[in-house]
Order: structure tokens, then C-alpha cells, then sequence
């Protein structure tokens, strides 16, 4: 349970340094700005949806 753990949290910290970095590009137009933190968003909804389902299903014998 724990390695899986640490497995996510890496991904759940990419994801948000991603949407950080996405967050402060000025150079970029406002729309695309905005287009990256809609992706962002969805892809951390998404990731947590997955992450959950897959971690029930895996560890829910062993809670």
C-alpha cells in the first residue's frame, strides 16, 4: 500500500506543478492560459477518479 502511495502522490505533484507552471506564463495568451487550466483541472479530476477506483479495487481486502 505504501510504494503505491508514494507512486501517487509523485503524480499528484507533477500534476500540480504542471498547472503552476501553466499558470504563470505570461508570454502565453489569456485563451490558452485559460485552455491549460481547464485541461489541468480535468486531468487532476480525472487522475483522482483513477486513483481511487484503482486503490479500492486493490487494497480493499487488505483494509
Amino acid at each position: 500500500l505504501q510504494e503505491s502511495h508514494y507512486c501517487f502522490a509523485f503524480f499528484f505533484a507533477f500534476i500540480e506543478y504542471e498547472c503552476l507552471v501553466a499558470h504563470v506564463d505570461d508570454s502565453e495568451s489569456d485563451q490558452l492560459q485559460e485552455k491549460k487550466k481547464r485541461m489541468c483541472c480535468y486531468g487532476q479530476k480525472w487522475f483522482t477518479k483513477i486513483a481511487k477506483t484503482t486503490l479500492q479495487r486493490r487494497y480493499v481486502g487488505n483494509l
